[in-house]
């Protein structure tokens, strides 16, 4: 009998365990300590736009993304053949960057999540915690179980009419000195705008001039200046790289 009971108060008592969901307070607290050595980061990444092919061949530019804590961010595509295209919203960004809790909390509510709700769910197979309503086009934020990363970020564009939905996975996380960064994001709005960035190089705390940031001029494609630019060596190497995309996404 005491055998039955003790065993019976640990899968209790193992059971509340897993049952346990933490406040958004300390996930959030424990998200930002991930991402809290990232002061400025200079992604060199390839964009391509779901719905921007030429004869079933995705298009593939080069673009590099600055990124100045807690919310400056700047895009320069790198290529003479891009085509204009709307500015995207960029608040996803300002999660995966240094941020205080307070900082974070003030972002998520702004953008509508309700921090009051906190579950557990999936995503691809991977336990995470939920922060706001479960609805499918509500707010909310879902972060990683075991590492405490951004997983899927939805919330209303404060760029266009808020009733557009916008979806943000991060995926393909890799570890860097200073913290974790997802090397490959996909962004997604309910206006039917669906790009995806593969980051080939990262530089994390180099020096960015704040009033690089400041540019007011209309920006081409994903929101910078197209330069003239490319070895052939480059060219090449990205020609490997559109094939793999397509091979990858292109179903």
């Amino acid at each position: 009998m005491k055998l039955l009971l003790i065993g019976g108060l640990s899968l209790l008592l193992q059971a509340r365990s897993h049952a346990y969901v933490m406040p958004s307070e300390q996930l959030i607290r424990f998200l930002a300590t991930n991402f809290s050595k990232f002061e400025t980061l200079v992604a060199e990444q390839l964009t391509w736009h779901e719905n921007d092919r030429q004869e079933g061949r995705i298009k593939v530019f080069r673009e590099t993304v600055f990124m100045r804590a807690p919310n400056l961010f700047h895009s320069k595509v790198v290529d003479p053949n891009a085509e204009m295209r709307e500015r995207l919203d960029m608040t996803f960004r300002q999660v995966v960057i240094a941020n205080t809790v307070h900082t974070l909390r003030t972002l998520f509510s702004t953008i509508g999540i309700d921090l009051e709700k906190v579950a557990f769910t999936r995503i691809d197979g991977i336990i995470a915690y939920r922060i706001g309503d479960k609805a499918p086009e509500s707010p909310k934020i879902l972060i990683e179980k075991g590492r405490f990363l951004p997983l899927l970020l939805t919330y209303r564009s404060p760029l266009n009419d808020s009733r557009d939905i916008i979806n943000v996975r991060f995926t393909d996380y890799r570890q860097l000195e200073q913290g974790w960064y997802p090397f490959e994001i996909i962004y997604s709005s309910s206006r039917e705008v669906k790009e995806t960035y593969l980051v080939e190089t990262l530089k994390v705390n180099v020096p960015i001039d704040p009033s690089f940031f400041l540019s007011s001029e209309k920006e081409p494609a994903a929101g910078g200046e197209i330069e003239k630019g490319g070895s052939p060596t480059d060219e090449e190497r990205l020609r490997r790289v559109i094939k793999t995309i397509e091979e990858k996404y292109g179903q």
